[in-house]
């Protein structure tokens, strides 16, 4: 599967002016975790529920906010996802394709996943015979 399959395409954003207590106020109302923070229309960093309950409440989001973002493409594997996420021990990737967000994948995207079951393509309905082998030939001695 692609990270694609499993991303949430309506992303959450704020601005990075923002106050700390409006972004956490956002996550609840959303019931989410992480917010993309967006200059402009530019992705510029991501902030988590975890990163505004350590800061006091009146700070600007971006004090607090992650600017080493971690991305990832579309057509990445989930396998490559969860392996960036344990790497860099993050909890989401912002999914971008050609400088653009795209998308979110979160742990829980990866989890609720694995949890469903992916599906696999059926086998094949008839096994397929391997052509029959001529005699052997027999090693020369020298």
């Amino acid at each position: 599967m692609r990270v694609s399959d499993v991303m949430t395409g309506d992303v959450v954003t704020i601005a990075a002016d923002c106050i700390a207590s409006a972004a956490l106020d956002r996550m609840r109302d959303h019931r989410i975790h992480h917010l993309v923070v967006l200059g402009g229309k530019d992705v510029i960093g991501m902030i988590s529920d975890r990163d505004l309950l350590a800061r006091r409440p009146d700070a600007v989001v971006r004090e607090v906010m992650a600017t080493d973002m971690i991305t990832i493409p579309p057509a990445a594997t989930l396998r490559r996802a969860a392996a960036l996420m344990h790497d860099h021990g993050v909890g989401a990737l912002a999914v971008v394709r050609r400088g653009g967000l795209e998308g979110i994948v979160t742990a829980s995207d990866l989890i609720r996943t694995l949890a469903k079951g992916a599906p696999h393509p059926a086998p094949p309905a008839e096994r397929v015979t391997l052509r029959k082998r001529g005699p052997r030939k027999r090693a020369r001695v020298i």
